[in-house]
């Protein structure tokens, strides 16, 4: 008889097949033969159907497993092979485990807890973990901090660093790259400024990667020179340097000095990535140079980024005949398109309002290819739909998806349900919206004005005072003439 200690290995070596029925039969097996408690058993089967991506047995193991003596090495396992699995499911669970073997005491698990809510986007139960914590660590406020940022809430993210300062927590380069971020966002140059201060007095500007984030925030709070002094006492530049700079020219309209950056790192044999092509490619058109940008490269020594780069430019710029071009060229080649390759071609199906060819895309991506949508693939779909008036369709995919939609998935759709005049939908997408934005204006007042067109207004009046009570203005719009520049 085979003896239980050799069934992980075995299980293990399922994971290589490409074929999940093999180590689905083997598990069967283990199942039949009473194996399936065993401790080594069970997390070999676990990373076995992680390898295949089986989600529901994996669900299946847990149930199982439920009789094991749990610790809290056992638990932040678990909760990463939640995130792993992209399953919010699993990681309420074994929360649910932690609370009844009483483990939420430790710093390990409450850690391992904060980091799988704030990545799945569940703020509010990250907040409760976090608010619950007796004692609170460096990383703890860095995952916190973090997630604000990630979320669009960057008020909130600078005000947890100051409550951090405050309760004698010294922050580190993980805490100062999310804080800047979040200035970004909100393009606040003074603040900017401090928060340059405070990484300098800290000690935290050894690190290119602040650097990059500081060249970033000083382009977007449009002070260009102060992004180009950091660039420029840069001395291990990456490639996330050159195009954080090149992209603040071009922001900036000041395409010469973008072409003449990038001339610069090329010559310094920096290897070009798709973010830097996709950055100096508007500087490209507007001199007449994205041709030559393509045809610098030999057709053969091309990599799916340069062309991922194409297809995304000329999807930017409405030229969705080239980008298919492009496209089913890759495939006559045998190069294999990524999930980057089918977000440009989605936007350029949503810019030419190319409706078929947006769902056969989309079903190619994961039906041929294998690849499982994100939130970007998502928010093209609902956008290419509610332009089209498939308001309803766009609301149903959203309603499918796997993992729970964000501001970019649902901000289509209630601006579809304006062109429209759709106000039930709107309703709904509205309250998802302001549920993930609560200070975003904007939100209301959409959905306002599309009870106005409706004739609703007792219902337009009743948002207006929401607005009001809740202190909310929507940031107005601003536009330019530049005279003789």
């Amino acid at each position: 008889m085979v003896m239980k200690g050799m069934y992980p290995y075995v299980l293990g070596s399922c994971s290589r097949f490409s074929d999940a029925r093999i180590g689905a039969r083997i598990h069967g097996h283990v199942v039949k033969l009473g194996l399936d408690l065993c401790e080594m058993v069970g997390h070999a089967s676990v990373d076995m159907y992680r390898s295949y991506g089986k989600f529901g047995n994996e669900g299946k193991v847990f149930d199982e497993i439920r009789m094991w003596r749990f610790d809290s090495v056992n638990l932040v396992d678990w909760l990463r092979s939640s995130v792993d699995l992209n399953s919010l499911r699993v990681g309420k669970a074994v929360h649910c485990v932690a609370v009844v073997t009483n483990l939420c005491g430790e710093l390990s698990v409450n850690t391992a807890l904060l980091s799988m809510y704030a990545k799945f986007g569940e703020l509010e139960c990250a907040e409760l973990v976090f608010d619950g914590m007796p004692e609170k660590d460096c990383v703890v406020w860095n995952i916190m901090i973090s997630a604000y940022s990630r979320n669009c809430r960057p008020n909130e993210s600078l005000e947890l660093l100051r409550f951090m300062g405050r309760s004698g927590v010294r922050a580190d380069m993980f805490t100062g790259i999310p804080a800047i971020s979040s200035i970004t966002r909100l393009r606040a140059a003074a603040l900017g400024r401090q928060m340059h201060a405070h990484v300098i007095r800290n000690g935290l500007d050894y690190q290119v990667s602040v650097h990059n984030s500081l060249i970033d925030m000083y382009c977007e709070c449009n002070r260009l020179s102060s992004a180009r002094r950091i660039f420029d006492m840069v001395r291990d530049k990456t490639v996330v340097s050159w195009s954080a700079m090149i992209k603040g020219y071009v922001t900036h309209d000041q395409s010469l000095d973008a072409l003449a950056l990038f001339s610069e790192m090329k010559c310094d044999g920096v290897g070009v990535d798709f973010i830097t092509v996709i950055n100096i490619l508007p500087a490209c058109v507007n001199l007449g140079a994205l041709e030559n940008l393509f045809d610098e490269e030999n057709i053969n020594e091309k990599d799916v980024i340069t062309w991922n780069s194409m297809v995304g430019a000329y999807a930017k710029h409405g030229d969705w005949y080239r980008s298919f071009e492009l496209y089913n060229q890759m495939k006559e080649l045998s190069i294999k398109p990524d999930q980057v390759t089918f977000l440009g071609l989605l936007t350029a199906c949503v810019n030419a309002g190319l409706v078929q060819e947006g769902k056969k895309c989309f079903k190619e991506m994961i039906d041929i290819y294998g690849y499982k949508p994100s939130q970007e693939h998502y928010a093209c779909m609902a956008d290419l739909l509610g332009r089209a008036g498939q308001v309803n369709e766009a609301s149903e995919l959203i309603k499918s998806m796997p993992f729970k939609p964000d501001a970019r998935v649902w901000g289509p759709l209630l601006s579809a349900c304006k062109l429209h005049s759709d106000t039930g939908v709107a309703d709904f997408a509205a309250e998802k919206l302001i549920t993930i934005e609560p200070n975003n204006a904007g939100n209301l007042i959409l959905l306002a004005n599309i009870k106005a067109a409706a004739g609703k207004w007792d219902e337009v009046a009743k948002i207006r005072r929401s607005l009001r009570d809740m202190g909310l203005k929507k940031t107005p719009g601003c536009s330019w003439v530049e005279i003789n520049g």
